[in-house]
């Protein structure tokens, strides 16, 4: 209930969630050069669809530990 965290994984997505399937392409956005302000408005929009308490059992992920940064 008081989680606060996101994941970043190893290919450069930035998740809600250790096993959700939503995520940003946080490489892309420093690949492309948008601006820090931009970055920010970018996580913060996002960051706001993470929903409240722990909701595992509710993600069904394929991915493997490895794949997560786990």
């Amino acid at each position: 209930g008081s989680c606060n965290r996101l994941r970043l994984t190893a290919d450069g997505q930035l998740k809600l969630c250790l096993h959700s399937s939503k995520s940003i392409d946080f490489k892309k956005l420093l690949r492309d050069r948008v601006s820090w302000e931009e970055i920010r408005n970018n996580i913060v929009s996002f960051v706001k669809l993470k929903p409240l308490g722990n909701f595992f059992n509710l993600y069904e992920s394929e991915n493997i530990m490895c794949q997560i940064g786990g």
